[in-house]
């Protein structure tokens, strides 16, 4: 006689070793169906896990280290969670990728720059893959949640999704409906149902290092010999244009916002990944490094003597002193990078509220310059307002202060 079980999607299920009883030996392997043949004297005992592991596909259309997506991928490996990655820009890849692999969650990191794209995208995915859950993060759902209001989007986290994520795919591989996790808006026909804020991850030694092998599988990836890090999170400063500003005044009420990893912590993770991959050059993609005076101290002492790469890191024009660009220096820094994003003071200050005036921007570059680091600046064209003679003015100033390489991005 035959025992048929069948387990049905979206959920997904393992057999464990050890789960039946008698000769029939499994493989740990996902199983949607399986038939177990017994005699009349014999018969099997299964006990399938409570809990379901579930499979969970990140979508991007940008071919760069996400660094966010990482540590969330990290979170659900070690809840015994399956994670993947689909890496294009087309459609059509994207679609036929995701039915070779019939993840039960689709996951999407936007910002205002795709998120288009993800609605449109989500829509085919859910026509062809009905059942499959879509969830998105990042920035602009952070900011904009009902942006997916319509759509085929089934959530959206809010704020950091390390804990979030992984809280969320528990409850869904376990039974439940996903609904009522903190930082997790999901739709209840239709509508978005908000959560209470989860606490912001402190310290940030607590983190895991990210989950990276999605991505360096890929030859483009492994093979390329910068890898990029981060050593904090968040910004101290309200600059009005930039989106820190408005995720500070969102997020501080479940915590501190501004928050840095010890240097022994840093040190750690570049460590395990240059033993694993290529690395000749460390890419820091904080959006400030770093800069208390102690913490630079053992951070140049301890990457001096066990990393000892090049190295490029973002910071702010009125952070920039002699000691921290010695010690920079001492550690091996590559480049430096600031923001001047305008070059006329006045829309600096004004308009953008960057709060570093042209004295500090010169200053900062002189020094530089005595010190003998490259340095590449930020800059914004058509900003509201803005004239042809504006944008002159802006290139000027870059060449004034002698930037070896200058960023300049449309305002949008």
């Amino acid at each position: 006689r035959s025992l048929l079980i069948r387990l049905p999607r979206p959920r997904s299920a393992s057999l464990r070793v050890g789960d039946i009883a008698g000769p029939f030996a499994l493989k740990r392997r996902p199983v949607r169906q399986l038939a177990i043949h017994s005699c009349w004297h014999f018969v099997p005992r299964v006990l399938l896990s409570r809990e379901m592991k579930m499979h969970v596909v990140f979508v991007l259309n940008l071919w760069i280290e996400h660094l966010g997506i990482m540590q969330v991928m990290s979170s659900l490996v070690s809840r015994g969670h399956k994670v993947g990655l689909c890496v294009s820009s087309r459609p059509d890849k994207i679609l036929r990728e995701l039915l070779a692999s019939r993840p039960d969650i689709v996951a999407f990191s936007l910002t205002t720059n795709n998120y288009h794209w993800a609605l449109a995208l989500s829509r085919r995915i859910a026509a062809t893959m009905p059942g499959t859950r879509i969830i998105a993060g990042g920035p602009h759902p952070t900011l904009f949640p009902s942006f997916c209001e319509g759509s085929a989007i089934d959530a959206v986290c809010i704020g950091e999704g390390d804990d979030a994520m992984g809280e969320w795919v528990d409850d869904i591989g376990s039974g439940g409906s996903g609904h009522g996790v903190p930082g997790i808006w999901q739709k209840l026909d239709g509508t978005l149902c908000p959560t209470p804020l989860r606490a912001l991850i402190d310290p940030l030694d607590n983190v895991p290092f990210g989950h990276r092998d999605p991505f360096y599988c890929r030859t483009f990836f492994k093979n390329t010999p910068f890898k990029s890090f981060v050593a904090s999170r968040g910004c101290e400063y309200g600059c009005r244009f930039c989106y820190n500003s408005r995720f500070r005044k969102l997020l501080e009420p479940a915590g501190r916002y501004r928050r840095t990893m010890s240097p022994e912590r840093v040190i750690a993770e570049i460590t395990a990944v240059r033993r694993a991959y290529p690395l000749r050059l460390v890419i820091f993609e904080d959006d400030i490094f770093p800069h208390e005076t102690s913490w630079l101290e053992r951070f140049a002492e301890l990457y001096l003597g066990r990393v000892g790469l090049p190295f490029l890191i973002n910071t702010r024009a009125n952070l920039l002193n002699d000691h921290n660009v010695y010690l920079y220096k001492a550690a091996g820094v590559q480049g430096v990078a600031f923001g001047v994003q305008a070059g006329d003071e006045t829309r600096r200050l004004g308009q953008l509220g960057t709060g570093v005036d042209d004295k500090t921007l010169e200053g900062a570059a002189a020094l530089l310059h005595r010190h003998g680091i490259p340095f590449l600046t930020y800059n914004m064209f058509g900003l509201p307002g803005e004239r042809a003679s504006d944008v002159y003015h802006t290139i000027r100033f870059n060449r004034r202060l002698g930037a070896t390489h200058g960023r300049f991005v449309m305002f949008q």
